[in-house]
């Protein structure tokens, strides 16, 4: 038997193979994967004021209600116009101005009220519902530091705790416009007095915030 005679049928066979590969179907369009250079669609902010209204609770604070103004800025990892929840960072700072809190110290055997101011300020992970909803949901988990001016007679510098959470308006049908916060924030922080004991100290605020997202 010729090896000719062979390898003739294999050969003959080839470009039946081959063309029969060509018509197989490819993978459907939907599945093609665009990623694009438009880095705005990987990175967001916003940006917000706020004035809130505030008590401090606690054996050295005396309960009464407060004003606060503050700025926020958000980073998200995803764009505004991203569908669906965004998680990201938030870095705020306030001052009570305004309406001051009030605390009480004995002096001379006496408990003397004085009003008193504090900065806040620190960082929060923070979840955003979506943007393009007329109305969302918002959440944060996060520390800080509250400067207390005068405590005891100098200022004092403690760590908070904080929680919040709240509801967003948007305002405008394109969800790069402005955008309307209503939230609750609790914080909670632990202050040494002069006899060296721990007291606690919580925070309430009812805050309304007017912002915009900027890209």
């Amino acid at each position: 038997m010729r090896v000719g005679s062979l390898l003739f049928p294999v050969l003959a066979a080839v470009p039946v193979v081959a063309t029969a590969q060509d018509d197989l179907p490819g993978p459907p369009a939907s599945e093609l994967i665009d990623v694009g250079t438009d880095e705005a669609a990987f990175f967001g902010t916003d940006v917000s004021v706020s004035l809130a209204g505030g008590t401090l609770l606690g054996a050295w604070a005396v309960p009464s209600v407060h004003s606060v103004v503050g700025l926020r800025f958000d980073a998200f990892a995803s764009d505004v116009a991203t569908v669906g929840p965004r998680l990201g960072l938030s870095l705020f700072g306030e001052q009570a101005l305004g309406l001051l809190p009030r605390a009480a110290e004995e002096q001379d055997g006496q408990d003397v009220e004085f009003p008193f101011q504090y900065l806040h300020y620190g960082a929060l992970c923070v979840f955003r519902t979506d943007a393009a909803l007329p109305w969302g949901g918002n959440a944060g988990l996060g520390f800080s530091r509250m400067d207390l001016d005068p405590y005891y007679g100098g200022a004092y510098p403690v760590p908070v705790m904080l929680f919040e959470g709240g509801v967003r308006r948007s305002v405008g049908r394109a969800v790069s416009r402005l955008f309307l916060d209503m939230g609750l924030r609790a914080g909670w922080t632990e202050l040494r007095n002069p006899t060296e004991q721990l007291e606690e100290l919580f925070m309430v605020q009812l805050a309304v915030s007017v912002g915009a997202h900027v890209r």
